[in-house]
């Protein structure tokens, strides 16, 4: 019968050393710097989306629907691939830098909900696009001001 070698548990000073390690590679990653152009551009992808709600979805506007819903995809991957190589990772900002927009945020999608109750127009969804296209946009430079991995002296 073959047994499998076992690998002895690592000492406590070990563990304590590796979980060390595994922080500091966290924080590193933490530290990378988001590029300057990235949140504008990702405003600017994201605002013009809600038009995709008031093209009629008949005809030769199908087309334009589906090739509209692909070139919005298709340019947001373009994106996250350019920022990764620039940034050597990709980087998710933590729920706490990310509190910000996500507090921006509710204003359109609830003024277009609001806009929409009220009037029924599909129009609402472009008008919370856009406000969420802006609220993007405006984090980029909120952010470099407000996170420690930006200030002088900060990490990298």
């Amino acid at each position: 019968m073959e047994t499998d070698p076992v690998t002895p548990r690592p000492t406590p000073e070990e563990a304590a050393a590796a979980l060390r390690e595994v922080e500091a590679v966290q924080e590193t990653t933490r530290a990378v710097r988001v590029p300057a152009w990235y949140y504008p551009v990702l405003g600017l992808l994201v605002a013009p989306y809600g038009l995709l709600f008031v093209i009629p979805r008949t005809g030769v506007w199908l087309a334009v629907y589906v090739l509209g819903l692909a070139a919005f995809m298709a340019a947001t991957v373009v994106l996250m691939r350019a920022g990764v190589n620039q940034m050597g990772v990709l980087r998710w900002l933590s729920p706490t830098e990310l509190r910000p927009v996500a507090i921006w945020s509710v204003f359109p999608v609830l003024g277009g909900i609001g806009l929409y109750l009220a009037y029924g127009t599909p129009w609402a969804w472009v008008a919370a696009s856009v406000g969420l296209g802006v609220a993007i946009a405006l984090f980029g430079p909120y952010h470099r001001r407000t996170s420690p991995y930006y200030q002088e002296g900060g990490h990298r």
